[in-house]
């Protein structure tokens, strides 16, 4: 008693005798315990009657540093769906939630926007769309929906942030006008605030997502545009993954011009950046659009070859919904071979799937 544990066993031997003691709870099948929801309060309470309300400010700022470094060392992982780095955030959920409570109630905008950042991709894997679009709000309630070019530069970050994702789910449900009115804000700001070389990268999120909006209008030479606009700056400035996502989106503009070499290029232009960097979750929209273009030209071996490997990532990674898609073009296949009853059985995965 009174002397440093010795070991990791010493460690583990005094969290299982505070786990007999109802003081917390082991998570099953790992070595993660929590506390029991009554003793933050009361530790809480001591502290403030110990070392005061600066003890008690003092704590809560390490406790936000330690969640933001968190957050970005896990924001890649999440973002590529790494089913570790993802379960750790659903372990940790509560507390990246408080520190960014914390964090936005104290203004330090910077550590706010990296612990949100990555919860928006966690809740994104997850499906959880509604709780993130609420959390976002609230979000977007403390920063403003308009911001002056004189407000302090971590604070405007985290607005673009926000406004931007919001912009994002607009004109994924089809409401362009609130998108494209979005994105021009940040672009007007950007070129208002920022010098050049600053203001390029995040001006050429603007410009991509213009040609997303463009594309779901059907104006497709306005599409281009922008996608080149973007992509200029992107391979100037050496942003390959980035510059990725413009390939995609040309390669689509060619595909719905019946340009199927021409789509194919920008597709691998696209799958070699993904490839390189492991970014399987990226890389199984290219092998999808490949499979597409194979089927176009009849070559229906090769489709089932391509949709297969998207399939076997987005299964493995729990991405129900683009995985949909790969059965129902699977589904198409089959039909086009007369296999009806497996073809049926696609369908009904991808049913199943989009009802739900």
């Amino acid at each position: 008693i009174g002397e440093p544990p010795a070991d990791a066993g010493d460690y583990e031997r005094i969290m299982n005798e505070a786990v007999q003691n109802g003081l917390i709870s082991r998570i099953p099948q790992t070595h993660i315990y929590q506390l029991h929801p009554s003793l933050p309060p009361f530790l809480r309470h001591r502290l403030m009657e110990s070392e005061g309300e600066g003890g008690v400010q003092k704590l809560d700022t390490e406790f936000i540093k330690f969640y933001a470094d968190f957050a970005t060392q896990l924001h890649d992982e999440v973002r590529n769906a790494n089913q570790n780095a993802v379960s750790i955030v659903e372990i940790e959920e509560l507390n990246f939630l408080r520190a960014l409570r914390i964090a936005v109630k104290t203004g330090q905008w910077a550590l706010a926007q990296d612990i949100a950042q990555t919860l928006h991709e966690f809740y994104e894997i997850q499906g959880r769309f509604r709780e993130w679009s609420a959390l976002r709000s609230s979000l977007l309630d403390h920063t403003g929906r308009e911001i002056s070019i004189d407000a302090p530069r971590n604070l405007a970050d985290l607005w673009m942030f926000l406004l931007g994702n919001e912009a994002n789910e607009s004109l994924r449900e089809n409401r362009l006008d609130d998108a494209e009115h979005s994105h021009k804000t940040i672009i007007q700001y950007l070129q208002k605030t920022l010098s050049e070389p600053e203001a390029e990268r995040k001006i050429a999120v603007g410009y991509h997502q213009l040609g997303m909006i463009a594309e779901e209008r059907q104006q497709f030479g306005v599409a281009e545009q922008w996608y080149r606009k973007a992509l200029e700056i992107r391979e100037r400035l050496s942003m390959e993954r980035d510059a990725a996502g413009d390939y995609h989106q040309l390669g689509i503009i060619a595909q719905e011009r019946q340009q199927f070499d021409v789509a194919e290029q920008w597709y691998r232009k696209a799958l070699e950046i993904y490839e390189r960097l492991s970014m399987e979750r990226d890389a199984a929209y290219e092998y999808h659009q490949l499979g597409i273009i194979a089927q176009e030209r009849q070559q229906f071996d090769v489709a089932e070859q391509w949709y297969r490997k998207a399939l076997e990532i987005r299964e493995r990674l729990d991405m129900e919904r683009d995985a949909a898609d790969d059965y129902h073009q699977l589904g198409m296949i089959a039909q086009e071979r007369l296999h009806l009853d497996e073809a049926e059985q696609w369908y009904r995965k991808a049913l199943e799937i989009k009802e739900r």
